[in-house]
């Protein structure tokens, strides 16, 4: 006898469209998924997804999906070590120009 029952929940999202958004014949999107093992990375897969069903280019997801990583109030210690992981360089972590070897060239 099962004593922890495996807890189940879906959720659907659903995109109706008509020729007037997007140029293509009248559709609509289903998305069902299991609500009880999505983890942040299957989140973000879905809502990538429905994104480009709504016709945002991938670039613009991209570009979202840093500015909501990388923005004013996050936690400059969270964005750092997101930053190591991915092996990208903030900014403020780049070496300053130097005037004098500008200035000579």
């Amino acid at each position: 006898m099962n004593m922890h029952p495996k807890h189940e929940a879906t959720i659907k999202l659903e995109f109706d469209s008509d020729e007037t958004f997007d140029g293509l014949p009248e559709h609509t999107i289903e998305f069902r998924i299991d609500f009880a093992d999505m983890t942040a990375h299957g989140w973000f897969a879905l809502f990538e997804k429905i994104m480009g069903a709504m016709g945002f280019s991938e670039l613009s997801i991209m570009r979202g999906a840093t500015n909501l990583a990388f923005r004013e109030g996050r936690s400059q210690e969270d964005m750092r070590k997101v930053a190591k992981e991915y092996e990208l360089k903030l900014i403020e972590d780049l070496p300053e120009p130097n005037d004098e070897l500008e200035t000579s060239v």
